[in-house]
């Protein structure tokens, strides 16, 4: 069953009546109808509505709204027969709701509440209940009943013998769809309870309770189409596509400490968790933070693909000590306002499918912080890897700093599309054995300072890349591995690419290229290790003393060598050598420069 609603009260005017009616009284008719407003309609008689027509009825205890095609017959005691078509019935009441008894051939309600009801001779009868309660029973069978409440509907065969059971349903689209709630009549005189439920219906899909499925009951109503919601927690072998985490301490919204995740009800595909931070009575804000131990219970899955998210409203710290871990086939998805994940632990399943993504994403800027999307000193392991930044005022930024992340399928930083200053320093290691490496700046940015990536050296490429149009690439005694290199940065007059010492290792090609009318300069001990370095750049610069040094061909496009090497004299520069050949030394609009 599902939650029960809580029932707020209101006083309606409406329904303040001085003396009980003995009969009903019609108060509004559109359209056409058996009787004109402000008639009555006396016990034994019926009403009708004619086709596109509606029309509201006073009682007692209530009121009773008709639909298109409708007819009912007033009883005694405030009674109403629905002998076909649908009706919109609802119950007066303060502090204690009225009863309207309510019959349609071989079945009787009493409904302490606002339900929508519908009968068609041979086809079906439908009962929705907007707030409250109703009480269903089988006329036929001695004992058959059943009380649904808010949120719930029962939709019977005429031939069955018992009652089925009941489904949710999304009161929320069923009131701003039907005809009934927002037709020509205007709002029902139980409107305020209805919102009511509808409010406390949307809490609880916000919270996990409840899960609208992509399917739904068509034509059970002429007025409607009802989205059906299925209840977690009465069905624990269904499987929903995405549902939130909702802890028995609201306080966890803010932390989580040595956290098991587990379920109660359906398994999902994706999982999330919503931190929040909380303005505290100094003024003050506690941040969102993980510590010890998040794991989940595999349990919590069913399906592919499988994922955890962890999505705050405000930096995220993942605090010293903390271990992140998903089960195996599962991804895993940090995603705030900004990160700051110091020494911790993060591993997404087993670290070797593409299926078992890490995924950081910083989505604003905090100025606090050094960078917007920070991991120091940590371990991070998955079986493909993305950090990233959405760009959400201003330039982001995002350094590894001391830090590991082995992703054997591939590990992507940032986005050609986002601006985003990317920052590998401090003996950080990347490393993508069966896959490439992306660092994508957007056009800021980018520096790989004394820290080493590796990619598959078969296949694989590592792509450092500013854009055509960007800022600074810096690799500052750095150590690159792969089939293929690549960097390019960017400017308009100054330096555009530092290699600054370092050792890069290519399978097939290495390619460093500055952009625009900028430099790409070279300094210290420099080795390419690689059968073809393509250089390119308007001026190609080593400094005094520097040593650029190559076991395979170097060629070189420019149009101001500032260097020295067999038949090319640059005094006051360091040199650039091949031990197996002479660097070719070509115009930097050369025809033959192969694309970046």
């Amino acid at each position: 069953m599902c939650h029960p609603m809580k029932i707020l009260h209101y006083c309606l005017p409406i329904f303040a009546l001085c003396q009980p009616l003995s009969s009903a009284t019609v108060e509004a008719v559109k359209g056409a109808a058996s009787a004109r407003s402000a008639q009555t309609v006396a016990p034994g008689q019926a009403f009708t509505t004619r086709k596109s027509s509606q029309s509201q009825l006073r009682l007692d205890k209530g009121f009773v709204r008709l639909g298109s095609s409708s007819e009912v017959q007033v009883g005694k005691e405030d009674a109403v027969h629905l002998k076909e078509g649908v009706m919109m019935v609802g119950s007066s009441g303060q502090k204690k709701r009225q009863t309207v008894k309510v019959s349609a051939p071989g079945y009787s309600f009493q409904v302490q509440g606002t339900a929508l009801i519908a009968y068609y001779p041979g086809q079906y009868i439908k009962i929705t209940v907007l707030e409250g309660r109703i009480r269903v029973a089988l006329q036929s069978l001695l004992g058959e009943f059943e009380t649904i409440e808010a949120g719930q509907m029962l939709v019977i065969n005429p031939a069955d013998k018992r009652l089925p059971d009941p489904v949710e349903v999304d009161l929320n689209r069923l009131v701003t769809t039907s005809q009934l709630t927002t037709g020509s009549l205007g709002p029902p005189p139980t409107d305020p309870f209805i919102q009511s439920s509808v409010t406390e219906q949307s809490a609880e899909k916000g919270g996990g309770f409840l899960t609208q499925t992509p399917f739904a009951l068509r034509g059970a109503s002429p007025e409607v189409t009802i989205f059906q919601l299925v209840n977690d927690l009465d069905d624990p072998n269904k499987t929903v596509t995405e549902k939130d985490f909702v802890p028995a301490d609201p306080s966890q919204l803010v932390t989580l400490a040595d956290t098991t995740l587990t379920r109660t009800g359906a398994k999902t595909r994706t999982l999330n968790v919503m931190m929040k931070s909380r303005p505290e009575n100094d003024g003050s804000l506690t941040l969102p933070s993980l510590s010890g131990n998040i794991t989940v219970d595999e349990d919590v899955f069913g399906g592919a693909p499988q994922k955890l998210a962890i999505i705050a409203d405000d930096t995220l710290l993942v605090k010293p000590g903390a271990n992140v871990h998903t089960p195996a086939r599962t991804a895993l998805e940090l995603r705030a306002r900004a990160l700051d994940i110091q020494d911790a632990t993060l591993r997404a399943g087993d670290a070797t499918l593409a299926s078992e993504e890490l995924t950081l994403t910083a989505y604003g800027r905090d100025g606090s912080q050094e960078f917007d999307l920070q991991v120091r000193g940590s371990t991070v392991e998955a079986g493909q890897a993305t950090l990233r930044g959405v760009r959400g005022g201003g330039l982001q930024s995002l350094g590894v700093d001391g830090t590991t992340i082995t992703a054997p399928r591939g590990i992507s930083v940032g986005s050609s599309t986002e601006p985003l200053a990317i920052t590998i320093r401090n003996s950080s290691e990347l490393a993508a054995l069966a896959g490439s490496i992306r660092l994508d700046s957007g056009g800021s940015p980018i520096t790989v300072d004394g820290s080493r990536l590796r990619a598959d050296p078969q296949t694989g490429q590592i792509v450092i890349d500013a854009l055509e149009t960007g800022g600074l690439v810096t690799l500052r005694n750095a150590t690159l591995s792969a089939d293929v290199i690549k960097a390019r940065g960017h400017s308009a007059s100054g330096d555009a690419v530092i290699v600054d010492g370092g050792s890069f290792i290519a399978r097939s090609v290495l390619k460093f290229y500055a952009a625009g009318a900028s430099i790409l300069r070279f300094r210290g001990n420099v080795t390419l290790d690689s059968p073809l370095s393509v250089l390119a750049a308007r001026t190609v610069e080593v400094e005094a003393g520097g040593l650029v040094t190559s076991n395979g061909r170097i060629d070189i496009y420019t149009n101001n060598p500032r260097f020295n090497s067999p038949g090319q004299v640059a005094p006051g520069f360091g040199t650039i050598q091949s031990t197996t050949s002479v660097p070719v030394v070509l115009p930097f609009d050369s025809p033959a420069k192969p694309s970046f």
